[in-house]
């Protein structure tokens, strides 16, 4: 790996293209593209599954000769349209650009919980649930979850409605773990119809957030 470059005092970055686009945990919105240090460092972009670089965004810093990634873990940082701040990591393999992988606000790995679905910790101590399937918007449980529970077929989040109110109702969403959807909001005296048109059983236990064990 060429050593990374540097623009003044500012250490300089490349950027990650991913196929198909992570999801933000929190929002679901698509974020194709990161930014990671500690590959070439001169603001190369590099697509998943492809080894040479698509382009330099800064070609007068370019060194000579072929621009390659190291095999290991590269750490990418992005900020979707909602404005969450997001790490990742870049996984390389024979100095291709093999795999991106998600991870919480502190740099851990999310929670499994069942069925591709995870339990995601944000800044501020806040916990979301979102599908690890590339595509599945619907998959996401929105911070700020006040309690959770889980078994084979549904995964089950209270949240609170309005965070700076802490007087307003908490809102329920269901997770059809069959299907990878999300219902929700539901209103607490909906909750028990909601389960029993779609099959499913409430959880035994309901859990903070942070009690969550694997």
């Amino acid at each position: 790996m060429t050593a990374g470059c540097y623009l003044g005092a500012v250490p300089l970055g490349d950027f990650f293209a991913t196929e198909p686009a992570l999801l933000c945990p929190l929002c679901g919105t698509p974020i194709p593209e990161w930014e990671g240090f500690g590959g070439p460092g001169v603001f190369m972009v590099f697509s998943q599954g492809e080894a040479a670089p698509r382009e330099s965004r800064l070609p007068s810093q370019v060194p000579e000769g072929e621009v390659r990634l190291s095999d290991g873990r590269i750490p990418l940082f992005a900020t979707c349209k909602e404005q969450h701040l997001l790490m990742a990591e870049a996984i390389v393999e024979g100095g291709v650009f093999a795999e991106a992988e998600l991870r919480d606000a502190d740099g851990g790995v999310p929670l499994p919980l069942v069925g591709g679905f995870v339990l995601w910790r944000s800044r501020g101590a806040r916990f979301a649930v979102s599908s690890l399937a590339p595509t599945a918007k619907e998959g996401v449980v929105p911070a700020s979850i006040t309690a959770i529970g889980y078994n084979d077929g549904c995964i089950l989040a209270t949240r609170r409605r309005d965070t700076r109110d802490p007087t307003c109702d908490d809102e329920w969403f269901v997770v059809d773990v069959a299907k990878g959807e999300v219902f929700g909001p539901v209103p607490d005296p909906e909750l028990k119809e909601t389960l029993a048109e779609r099959g499913l059983e409430e959880p035994d236990v309901m859990s903070l957030p942070e009690d969550v064990e694997p």
